[in-house]
């Protein structure tokens, strides 16, 4: 299936309605995750107390018996953001209906990582990101004729952000992040598209000029990089920025 050509034909009212649907989604299958979690261990702590075992499950062991629950939720919000972006990018003028759904998913699913990470290991973590990750570059190839060029390395990198597939390397892209943290010291906010721009001149995006981080409220930015396999079995990275970059990043 390609997703592309299937996106391209979805209208930004469309793309908008999916993802506000998925605001609701997002936030059901949480809180089933939620509580079928918090069954798993209610039993499990049953049957270590009937087996005179009184000692609680430790991080490690929650981990373990209930990641698999969070799977369906992180899948949800990560389809639910990757739609309001897309309806971002045939329209931009959505930005405030956008915006108050970006925000309650973006909650929901800030929610999920922080629950994610108090009970899964960072293997596991990483594991899962990884796999995601994976099945974005499956069917893509550094010998596509729509990865853009820059004259800052020639390994394929994706943005998980924006999906823009482009040449660059880890330590360029790094420095970039570094220049932008250090740009945001004198004037407080940064757009996405200054970060792009920084890589290696990558195009602007509607998206990228309604998204961004405030250091009045936002940490410094960081980046991190998944290291997957394109469909020729070429190494390529995703890239992954922290904290996510908001709407209405402007505003004091």
């Amino acid at each position: 299936m390609d997703v592309k050509k299937i996106l391209d034909m979805v209208s930004a009212e469309a793309a908008l309605g999916v993802a506000i649907g998925g605001v609701f989604i997002t936030a059901f299958t949480y809180g089933e995750a939620r509580l079928k979690a918090d069954d798993i261990l209610a039993n499990l702590e049953d049957d270590r107390w009937e087996a005179g075992i009184k000692e609680p499950l430790t991080t490690q062991e929650k981990a373990k018996e209930t990641w698999k629950c969070y799977i369906l939720p992180l899948f949800a919000a990560t389809t639910t953001v990757g739609f309001m972006i897309w309806s971002h990018q045939i329209q931009g003028r959505k930005l405030v209906a956008l915006a108050s759904a970006y925000a309650i998913t973006s909650n929901s699913f800030k929610e999920y990582k922080d629950k994610a990470k108090e009970l899964l290991s960072k293997k596991k973590l990483d594991e899962i990101e990884h796999a995601i990750d994976q099945d974005k570059v499956a069917n893509m190839t550094v010998l596509d004729g729509d990865i853009l060029a820059t004259n800052t390395g020639d390994v394929l990198c994706i943005d998980a952000w924006s999906g823009q597939k482009f040449f660059s390397n880890a330590e360029a892209i790094r420095q970039a992040v570094a220049r932008c943290n250090q740009m945001m010291v004198g004037h407080v906010y940064l757009a996405l598209n200054t970060l792009y721009d920084e890589i290696g001149g990558l195009p602007p995006t509607k998206a990228g000029e309604e998204l961004g981080w405030n250091s009045l409220f936002d940490d410094a930015i960081e980046v991190h990089f998944s290291s997957v396999l394109d469909k020729e079995k070429v190494p390529a990275l995703v890239m992954h920025l922290e904290p996510d970059p908001r709407p209405m990043y402007q505003d004091c």
